[in-house]
């Protein structure tokens, strides 16, 4: 396997897992596969109601700090999901 970009832009191998509640909630984790990369947290997101786009938050601990966040989406196209993230920072959040 590959990164996508370099190690020191937080380019590491990560591992994580989703669990679907209620066919409309995903929570889960992630922690970095690297040795001696302490990059782990959670993750909260909210589908669509026609599984459209999932929109939500990560939280965790990072390098750059021991509580960082930030907006997290997925879509069927990177444009997409670029909308999704411009809009939860636009309405701070709400859907």
């Amino acid at each position: 396997m590959t990164r996508g970009i370099s190690v020191e832009e937080g380019g590491y191998h990560w591992r994580g897992e989703l669990r679907l509640w209620d066919n409309e909630l995903l929570m889960g984790w992630y922690a970095a596969l690297d040795g001696g990369v302490r990059s782990k947290g959670t993750m909260y997101f909210v589908l669509h109601q026609h599984g459209q786009q999932m929109a939500g938050r990560w939280v965790g601990l990072s390098y750059d700090g021991k509580i960082v966040t930030g907006w997290g989406a997925m879509a069927r196209t990177e444009e997409d999901a670029t909308k999704v993230i411009d809009e939860l920072k636009r309405r701070g959040g709400q859907p």
